[in-house]
């Protein structure tokens, strides 16, 4: 392997290792570089075409001017050597001293010079032998003027002739006034020129690429400092220090490295972390599911004996006692059925399937599992059914728990006296749930984050149960958006609160 191979290969492994500010700086400063070095030589390139465009104009002036002079003293009448004198005090010459034109004559309709203006010894044959086409003779007899392109072999050249009809005091033909523009010389000159002003243009791109680097570098280091902050912090959290100090990196992953690459895989490694803590609570909550229902079974199942004197016969306050037991331990249960069927929803081991389901008789179920209970804390619970749809698309045993879980939300927060409706609607084509109450309401800036899960109203406290871990909503939620519809909350404070949610009837899908 030669050195210079040893070279490459080493530059090449250094690349990976440019902190994230050097990378920045210097594909952006190679951008800004390379724009500058096409913005020079499109402006080099428009310069030339303006040069090349002005010298064709000129030569044009020139010519129509040398026809003018021509008009005015020439005389078909009087010999040539005296038509030539008063040329000669015309000042056409002066008129053709451009270097770029390299021939002005004034020829006769047959074509025979009849003066010379302008000569130059390498074009006269142009001069002398060329002919121009009749298609431009005629152009130049009826329109009065042409142009015409051809190329010079000694020396090589492209030549543009401009053609100007002449004619006399009288209105007469008198000839053809023929100039000649080198092209070649002109854009050989303008590339002289154009030579020196890329130099200046190179300095003046060279000062401002380095200013823009240096504005680029600042601007990078901004932008990474609070990156590494970021990655120092994601190193803490993958090690479990949350809310902690922050981490110092490893020697091997210094802040000289591309911060941005150190993240990105400091934020994969997490996000794997967090799968398998997913996994971990699934597992969890299946596990303490199982293990919690089956004593509760148990409870509920002795209370009951109890309450119905096969023990003994019992007091009324103890009664009472006993009936709040029962209470407690069924809302448990269901709390219990909640979390497993989030953590089943997480692992998709709840299937959904879709059928034509009745709305009116879902929301009959679920109001009348309340309706006893509704009566006994003096709160009026109403079925309302004003949807002229009846069908909906989705399983009938998850809206009714969805209803359920709300309904149950209510009667926490409803207070005695209170009513609670619980009806259907139609809304653009579809049928819209909704469960609604008299209770206190929720704040406008907490409403945002009720389907969060394990997130609870700090300020509202249950009127009556136990508060739960705030996961109900969250269920509600999952098991509507499977269903393909949406759910949502409306409340204001001290009015109450709305939950509504819809599904697509069959006849729209």
């Amino acid at each position: 392997m030669t050195k210079a191979s040893q070279r490459i290969r080493s530059l090449v492994a250094r690349v990976p290792s440019l902190s994230l500010r050097v990378t920045i700086t210097l594909f952006l400063t190679s951008f800004v570089a390379l724009s500058y070095l096409a913005l020079s030589g499109a402006l080099l390139r428009l310069e030339s075409g303006r040069v090349l465009n002005q010298a064709r104009d000129e030569t044009e002036t020139s010519a129509r001017s040398v026809t003018k002079a021509v008009a005015n003293a020439w005389d078909p009448a009087k010999p040539r050597l005296v038509n030539k004198r008063a040329l000669d005090r015309a000042g056409l010459k002066s008129r053709v001293l451009a270097p770029h034109i390299i021939y002005a004559v004034f020829q006769d309709p047959a074509g025979h010079v009849l003066y010379a203006a302008k000569r130059n010894s390498q074009f006269q044959w142009v001069v002398d032998h060329t002919q121009f086409p009749p298609a431009v003779r005629n152009m130049v007899y009826t329109a009065g003027s042409a142009s015409r392109v051809f190329y010079s072999y000694y020396p090589k050249a492209a030549i543009r002739e401009f053609l100007v009809a002449a004619h006399g005091k009288r209105g007469e033909l008198v000839g053809v006034v023929r100039v000649g523009l080198d092209e070649t010389r002109v854009l050989r000159v303008n590339s002289q020129v154009a030579g020196q002003n890329l130099w200046n243009l190179l300095g003046v791109n060279l000062i401002a690429t380095l200013c823009v680097s240096a504005l680029i570098f600042m601007v990078a280091t901004r932008f990474e400092t609070p990156l590494a902050g970021l990655y120092r912090r994601a190193i803490s959290l993958r090690a479990g220090q949350l809310g902690g100090p922050e981490a110092e990196p490893e020697a091997s992953s210094a802040p000289s490295k591309n911060v941005l690459a150190l993240l990105t895989k400091e934020f994969a490694s997490i996000e794997t972390l967090v799968g398998q803590l997913r996994r971990n609570q699934s597992e969890l909550a299946s596990t303490l599911s199982h293990e919690l229902r089956a004593p509760l079974q148990v409870i509920v199942g002795c209370v009951g004996v109890i309450r119905q004197g096969d023990a003994g016969p019992i007091s009324r306050e103890v009664d009472n006692y006993l009936g709040d037991i029962e209470e407690t331990a069924k809302d448990f249960e269901s709390f219990i059925d909640n979390v497993l069927d989030l953590a089943r929803l997480e692992d998709g081991r709840i299937s959904i399937a879709a059928s034509p389901v009745s709305s009116k008789a879902a929301v009959q179920r679920a109001v009348a599992m309340f309706s006893k209970k509704a009566r006994e804390y003096g709160i009026r619970l109403l079925q309302e059914t004003g949807s002229e749809r009846d069908q909906v698309m989705g399983d009938e045993s998850r809206i009714v728990q969805v209803l359920v879980n709300l309904i149950l939300n209510a009667i926490k927060f409803t207070p005695s006296g209170g009513t609670i409706r619980v009806g259907t609607t139609d809304r653009l084509g579809a049928v819209e749930f909704y469960v609604s109450d008299t209770g206190p309401g929720i704040p406008q800036d907490k409403q945002a984050r009720l389907f969060q899960e394990y997130y609870q109203v700090p300020e509202l406290e249950p009127l009556r149960g136990s508060r739960g871990l705030g996961i109900g909503l969250t269920l509600c939620k999952r098991l509507v958006e499977r269903q393909g519809g949406k759910i949502w909350l409306e409340s204001d404070t001290g009015k109450g609160t709305a939950v509504r949610f819809h599904l697509e009837s069959p006849k729209n899908l």
